[in-house]
């Protein structure tokens, strides 16, 4: 029972990963399918694109190195979705900031995927999805601590002590 729980849960993760990552926009001629690593480097872009994110502050904050996100910036540069600009406060540097493209992609998009989500979750019960959010952040944790060598017992064990 328990291993088909899992399979289910994955299962349900990745294809909701799929749907998201696909787009949520019912207008398909509008949709750019991103890998997960494009959208989540363009969601950190999207968080910091008024002064721009340097290449190493975009490594860091997804645990990857510089050369992996040049990669991945590349292919967003390829697809017109950012942009290098100068770093103001270095002009040695480069700012990626999101294209004019991208930003009317995700002003098209964002409000329609802002009121999908609402519809998805409206009649959920708040307890479901706190249990939901914990169990995801939790997992989060486990697998930091997994790429890093820690014993997800030993994760869970120190996180719940804090």
């Amino acid at each position: 029972m328990e291993n088909k729980v899992f399979r289910d849960c994955w299962n349900s993760i990745f294809v909701v990963a799929d749907m998201i990552r696909g787009g949520l926009s019912s207008d398909n001629s509008e949709r750019k399918m991103f890998s997960v690593a494009q959208s989540r480097v363009l969601q950190i872009v999207f968080n910091h694109r008024r002064h721009g994110m340097r290449v190493k502050e975009i490594a860091k904050e997804l645990g990857v190195t510089p050369g992996a996100v040049s990669q991945i910036l590349d292919s967003l540069d390829t697809l017109g979705m950012i942009e290098r600009k100068r770093d103001g406060t270095d002009g040695r540097a480069l700012a990626i900031v999101p294209s004019e493209k991208a930003k009317k992609i995700f002003r098209k998009q964002g409000s329609s995927a802002a009121q999908i989500c609402e519809s998805i979750i409206e009649d959920i019960p708040i307890k479901h999805l706190e249990a939901f959010a914990s169990v995801i952040v939790l997992m989060e944790e486990r697998l930091v601590s997994w790429k890093r060598g820690v014993s997800c017992q030993r994760a869970s064990d120190e996180s719940q002590d804090e």
